[in-house]
């Protein structure tokens, strides 16, 4: 596992030099606490921190070709790479090391781009052919792996991560309002944009490649549509868990120590389970409980442990946690909401003291229609008999006679709206009525009074079929990548520790994506074809828990032993400052706890916005994690 970043610059209009290149790199040391590696050609530069995890002793990068013509670095495990070798090496191609790494270079001399439809794993690559003088990136299927990037006139800045990209002293500053907007209304910022107007991230499945200075970004894979063969296959579970077990011994392949992340849930249970029987050695297990009552999990986690044996670990997130806060925004480079991402820090913390790798249970809800919310948009969409004209005046003059306080008046406002519009309003953090009274009048112009769409409504308008389905595939391109892949990865290369996520093997995710909706949502339970497959190995007490989630006690938080910080933050004068909220308004949810417990989250992106505008805008630093 490694940070990668780079530079193309045929016209040196920005300016390579192997200061700039060693400091984008120094920044994401945490990444690679290993080595550090680089490359410089005419008007390119490549560079990388690497943590050890295959081939210890020679596995270093940038790799090269035979003739010293293509160099890469790389980011990630390519999980089939022996395979892969084994053809290339039947070609005469040979090879300098063991590592994964190496089939890139390769692999790229055979097919060029396309080489990335070999490659079954994570990854985000930079690699350099000097011969067509030709930059490709490339970020894997399911976007496990991040990769960013800044263009001007023709050169490109890329990293790892954005602060990589900042450490270059070209490269602006400058807030994107859109990206602001989204971060308040949903907690994260979707692919491709990020928080600093010009810089993007690369979606998941996609390629960029660069030839005099000319940028083609185009798309090599995409989730497949659900057919009815393989709904009818008599042996659908057995192929799932055949294809599970695969996934999960695949990685499996390490020279240093793994274990698991175990949540007490179906679908990390499920990857012990079967790791457990791959495993000549016990599997050690890592869990995350809370002081609250209702929150902690960890009793379902012992109960898989006991039944496999695993050596156990557990950590409790107390309040002193909180001193960490700081720190974590740093880790993100942009204002990230999901709160889970503290405990996830934390157990990534607890697991790198054991372990260098860790498999994890992420995915199947967005696979196998796992959220509660799939349940209660087709709970909702029973009313869509009625037509949207009707629904709107009707409902909507239901929600707006609903006295103040009660119970229902969302519900009946998102009755009037179309479905996407609805699933929307139902993730989102900041109701509508909240947005006015939050953004300051300048910002409320800007940005409009609907909150944002567009980069939700590409991915359900380009998906036909059941709405369950179109609504999985717009979870995977937008809140898999953007919230759930980017806390896993970031909370776990905080700490140097490899993070890997077998259900999202892009294998059994296209088997997964094939079953029709009607065999994921059965009733009121979600992921009934998978559970039907794990049925044998997963403990009955977790097979039959209620849904629960990486639930985290935001309202104790906020309102309680994080209240003093926040205030303290929040009424500062140099909040007070920012142009972008009524500040009236976040007084007065501060000042009242009744409010403040009904305006939580708002009050915590508030104060992760705020540490974040201060570590990278106001000071001016690189923001580089401690």
């Amino acid at each position: 596992m490694c940070g990668i970043a780079g530079i193309y610059d045929p016209h040196h209009s920005l300016g390579i030099s192997g200061d700039v290149i060693r400091r984008m790199t120094g920044v994401v040391r945490h990444r690679g606490p290993d080595e550090d590696g680089f490359f410089e050609d005419a008007g390119v530069a490549l560079g990388m921190r690497r943590l050890s995890i295959i081939d210890l002793s020679t596995g270093r990068q940038p790799v090269v070709n035979e003739d010293g013509t293509v160099h890469a670095v790389y980011n990630g495990e390519i999980y089939n790479f022996q395979e892969i070798r084994e053809s290339l090496e039947a070609r005469g191609h040979r090879f300098r090391t063991k590592t994964d790494s190496e089939v890139i270079v390769h692999a790229y001399e055979e097919d060029g781009a396309d080489c990335v439809r070999r490659f079954r794993g994570m990854f985000a690559f930079a690699l350099w052919d000097g011969r067509a003088r030709t930059l490709l990136l490339a970020r894997d299927r399911l976007g496990i792996k991040p990769l960013h990037y800044f263009e001007q006139g023709g050169a490109l800045v890329f990293g790892s991560e954005i602060k990589s990209i900042l450490a270059h002293p070209k490269v602006p500053r400058e807030l994107d309002l859109e990206a602001l907007d989204y971060f308040f209304t949903y907690r994260y910022i979707p692919d491709p944009i990020t928080i600093f107007r010009g810089i993007r991230k690369l979606p998941a499945g996609h390629l960029l490649e660069v030839r005099d200075g000319k940028i083609e970004e185009r798309a090599y894979w995409d989730v497949p549509l659900p057919d009815e063969d393989t709904a009818h296959a008599p042996d659908l579970p057995e192929q799932l868990l055949a294809l599970l077990d695969e996934s999960v011994r695949m990685r499996l392949i390490s020279d240093v120590p793994l274990g698991a992340f175990l949540s007490g849930g179906i679908d990390s249970s499920s990857v012990v389970a079967s790791m457990a029987q791959a495993m000549k050695e016990p599997v050690r297990t890592f869990s995350i409980g809370f002081e609250e009552e209702g929150f902690d999990e960890v009793g379902y986690a012992r109960i898989t442990s006991k039944r496999y044996g695993t050596d156990h670990h557990e950590r409790v997130v107390a309040s002193a946690d909180f001193g960490i806060l700081d720190d974590i925004v740093g880790f993100f480079d942009e204002p990230f909401g999901d709160i889970s991402s503290v405990p996830t820090y934390l157990l990534s913390r607890l697991a790198r003291e054991r372990v260098t790798v860790a498999l994890s249970g992420d995915g199947g809800d967005e696979l196998f229609a796992g959220y509660e919310r799939y349940r209660v948009d087709r709970d909702y969409a029973r009313w869509d008999v009625l037509p949207l004209p009707i629904r709107r005046s009707l409902f909507g003059a239901l929600a707006r006679a609903w006295p103040a306080g009660w119970r229902g008046g969302r519900m009946l406002d998102r009755l009037g709206r179309r479905r996407i519009e609805r699933y929307l309003e139902s993730g989102s953090s900041l109701p509508a009525s909240d947005r006015a009274r939050l953004y300051a009048p300048g910002l409320l112009r800007e940005r409009g009074a609907e909150p944002p769409r567009e980069r939700f409504l590409v991915h359900w308008e380009h998906r036909p079929g059941d709405p369950i389905d179109r609504l999985m595939y717009l979870d995977i391109k937008t809140y898999l990548s953007g919230d759930i892949l980017t806390k896993v990865d970031r909370m776990s290369m905080a700490t140097s520790l490899e993070a890997r996520v077998p259900l999202l093997d892009h294998k059994f995710v296209e088997l997964a994506m094939r079953i029709p909706a009607r065999l994921k949502l059965v009733g009121g339970e979600g992921k009934a074809i998978f559970r039907r497959a794990v049925a044998s190995r997963v403990p009955r007490e977790v097979m039959e828990r209620p849904k629960h989630g990486f639930n985290v006690p935001v309202l104790g938080w906020v309102c309680g032993p994080l209240a003093a910080f926040a205030d303290e933050i929040l009424l500062d004068r140099r909040a007070a400052a920012r142009p972008y909220f009524d500040r009236a308004w976040v007084a007065s949810i501060l000042g009242d706890p009744a409010r403040r417990r009904a305006h939580a989250y708002t009050v915590w992106l508030l104060l992760l916005f705020e540490l974040w505008h201060r570590r990278y805008l106001d000071a001016g630093a690189v923001g580089e994690a401690p």
